[in-house]
C-alpha cells in the first residue's frame, strides 16, 4: 500500500507541479518511479492531460 501511495504522490507532483523537477536530485527514486509507473494499473489511471 505504501508503494502505491508514494507512486501516486510522485505522479501527482509531475502533473500539478512540473516545475518542482523532483527527479533532478533524486535519481534512485526517479528510477524506482519510472519502473513502477510502467505497471498497467498506473498507466490506466494516468490523467488524460499528463501526456
Amino acid at each position: 500500500m505504501g508503494d502505491i501511495a508514494i507512486a501516486c504522490m510522485l505522479a501527482w507532483l509531475d502533473f500539478r507541479l512540473p516545475d518542482l523537477e523532483w527527479r533532478a536530485n533524486r535519481p534512485r527514486l526517479a528510477a524506482w518511479h519510472a519502473r513502477f509507473a510502467e505497471r498497467g494499473s498506473m498507466r490506466r489511471t494516468e490523467p488524460a492531460d499528463a501526456e
